[in-house]
């Protein structure tokens, strides 16, 4: 380094920052936060209500492809007829397969996790939000 780049690093050095920029700073930072974690919330609200309400009517649908596919009858002989199991095992296992209504089960599970991840979302926004006006308050 020369003469000159020290000079210039001692100036710069020297440089006071206004008073209170600081706490603006941070001030701005925790507003910033703020209006982002409500944004979170603004979106994963419609979504929650939405899968909540879906969530009974898939679930009927399911419940409805479960009885009328017969799978819990042949589910049920799993338990009932141990003699029947041990001697159409391979037939009775495909049986239960192929009547199995994936697609009422699928569309089920699929509305039940979306429901759940955004449940999660949303408590997650709400103590961060907490946490959040903790720290803002302490200080």
């Amino acid at each position: 380094m020369n003469n000159n780049d020290l000079q210039l690093l001692n100036e710069s050095l020297l440089v006071e920052t206004p008073t209170g920029l600081s706490e603006k700073v941070i001030a701005r930072i925790i507003k910033e936060r703020r209006i982002f974690i409500f944004r979170r919330i603004f979106i994963f609200t419609p979504i929650l209500l939405l899968a909540g309400g879906f969530l009974m009517p898939a679930f009927n649908v399911m419940t409805t492809a479960f009885t009328t596919s017969g799978f819990t009858q042949f589910f049920s002989l799993l338990f009932s007829d141990f003699s029947l199991m041990m001697s159409y095992g391979k037939n009775l296992g495909s049986l239960l397969l192929e009547s199995l209504p994936v697609i009422s089960l699928s569309l089920f599970l699929a509305v039940l996790l979306v429901f759940v991840l955004s449940l999660q979302a949303m408590f997650k926004n709400v103590v961060e939000i907490l946490n959040l006006h903790a720290k803002f308050n302490h200080n």
